[in-house]
């Protein structure tokens, strides 16, 4: 792992020998790798629990960080079914839990329609409209929208079966630092948001509205909640061409111009 020209081959090939020696090694040098290194070194070390539980450790300690851990190797680290990796995932990474079977039926009907588009299935420009009323108010993408949930810019946007998992489902995978949080006041405000901030005086919600800050003197209840703040049933309310043309445009790799007449 010493030679940058055969790091990647190296790294992808550990995953084949079961060697307690191999986590310890990766481990070892992840600082130094770049970006297609690091998914290598992931999708080994994801590759068995034995390499997982160190993984999991070195994301606890801070020494890998919690957004190098991506949904698909989330996935990934579920499927070995061992019960003391998914204790430390759920410890470091959030809500897990499987899609059920109306679910995975739902994201088949959307990449029937999606694929009923042929080979240019959507329109960017028209695509962006439908992100920015539907979207752009929690998300941010190419620098814009909000930050209620996480920023889809660097996100696997061009996988297809990623997009409609993560939109279809937003529950079955969430990162601790967006499950959602309900605040109850004493006032009678109902508030639903990811804490932002708190320490033993206030907190810091951010809503959909903005960010809310509020004295803990000022909370009647305080409840976390095993729930995105993202909604099921995002695609419901749109028809069939603006299914997709949103997700064109999600998997567009640079930002398109707004259609003529339509305002931010």
């Amino acid at each position: 792992l010493s030679d940058p020209p055969l790091r990647s081959a190296a790294l992808k090939a550990l995953a084949a020998y079961d060697d307690p020696g191999t986590p310890t090694a990766i481990l070892r040098v992840y600082a130094q790798l770049g970006a297609g290194e690091r998914r290598d070194a992931l999708n080994t070390l994801g590759s068995r629990p034995q390499y997982a539980r160190p993984l999991l450790a070195a994301v606890e300690r801070g020494s890998v960080s919690v957004k190098d851990v991506s949904a698909d190797l989330v996935r990934q680290l579920r499927g070995l079914k061992d019960a003391e990796t998914t204790a430390l995932l759920t410890k470091v990474y959030g809500v897990m839990r499987e899609t059920t079977a109306d679910k995975q039926q739902e994201i088949e009907r959307y990449r029937q329609i999606y694929r009923a588009g042929g080979s240019t299935p959507g329109d960017a420009a028209r695509g962006r409209v439908v992100f920015n009323k539907a979207c752009a108010q929690c998300h941010l993408l190419f620098g814009e929208g909000g930050k209620v949930g996480p920023d889809i810019t660097g996100s696997q946007r061009g996988d297809l079966d990623y997009i409609l998992q993560n939109i279809v489902d937003p529950n079955a995978v969430i990162p601790n630092e967006y499950i959602s949080t309900s605040v109850e006041t004493r006032d009678g405000r109902s508030l639903i948001g990811v804490v932002n901030r708190q320490d033993e005086t206030s907190l810091s919600l951010m809503t959909v509205a903005g960010v809310v800050t509020l004295q803990k003197s000022e909370i009647l209840t305080q409840t976390r909640s095993d729930q995105s703040m993202m909604p099921e049933g995002l695609l419901a309310g749109l028809t069939d061409q603006e299914v997709r043309d949103l997700i064109y445009y999600l998997g567009r790799p640079g930002q398109v111009d707004l259609p003529a007449g339509a305002g931010e």
